[in-house]
């Protein structure tokens, strides 16, 4: 199958400035922030629909991270359900939703294992609790994320806000076909728009160091640093398209990684 670029050649950026339309809007609130007239255009045009919004921070704030990763997908999954024409809601996940597991892992839903409404109702009460914001609230709601997500069995908040995440999915299961994607470790690009590019820090330290400054660091890493899976970002993207490609018609199976 031939690239979109590939296929327009010179009225490729004409093409795209067709398609592409920015739209301002807001993840964690039930309505997505979209005016009613622009989201019931959407909802009559749209045909697949790929949330990739996050926040990626180990260390978030527990409210943020349940707003932004847990609460977030739901409400995109809401609005799909209103779109006439949607074939494909294409959630984008992590590979450590299934973080302090061992053994063989079957990649299956995940279903709910817990009570979500108690931990968002738990924040609520320690927000309404809090008069002002400062920087000691700031880390106590850092802390709490860490905790609750040990408690549960899981080492950080961000991957237990996007294993709920996946299980507020797997509760509104209905006739959209459905796709998760569990990319692990995502890295700078390997071409696209061009090599090494990357927004922000997030990038495993050791990609951006000289090769010979990485040969001598061999003998630090751990065995289980050695066997980590990186993926380059333009890989998943293009990982993301071919899932589209596949389930766009409706077909194959609803949950499919």
């Amino acid at each position: 199958m031939k690239k979109v670029k590939e296929v327009h050649g010179e009225k490729y950026e004409e093409f795209m400035m067709k398609k592409l339309v920015a739209i301002p809007g807001n993840i964690c609130e039930s309505d997505l922030g979209i005016d009613p007239l622009t989201a019931n255009h959407i909802a009559n045009n749209v045909h697949v629909i790929v949330n990739s919004a996050a926040t990626t921070n180990f260390d978030e704030r527990y409210d943020m991270a349940l707003s932004v990763n847990t609460k977030g997908p739901s409400h995109l999954l809401s609005f799909a359900k209103t779109c006439k024409n949607v074939c494909l809601f294409l959630h984008i996940s992590t590979a450590y939703v299934n973080d302090g597991r061992v053994g063989k892992i079957e990649e299956t839903t995940l279903v709910p294992m817990l009570d979500i409404e108690k931990e968002m109702k738990l924040v609520s009460s320690l927000m309404d609790d809090s008069v002002q914001e400062n920087q000691h609230s700031n880390q106590n709601m850092k802390q709490l994320g860490l905790q609750r997500a040990k408690i549960h069995g899981w080492k950080s908040c961000y991957t237990f806000s996007k294993a709920m995440g996946e299980m507020k999915i797997t509760s509104m299961i209905g006739d959209i076909p459905i796709v998760i994607l569990r990319p692990s470790i995502i890295e700078s690009t390997y071409k696209e728009p061009f090599p090494g590019w990357i927004e922000g820090n997030r990038s495993s330290f050791a990609c951006r160091l000289p090769w010979s400054v990485l040969l001598s660091l061999g003998s630090l890493c751990s065995s289980d640093m050695s066997q980590q899976n990186w993926l380059f970002k333009d890989g998943r993207i293009r990982r993301t398209r071919c899932r589209e490609d596949d389930d766009g018609g409706g077909g194959g199976g609803r949950w499919r990684r």
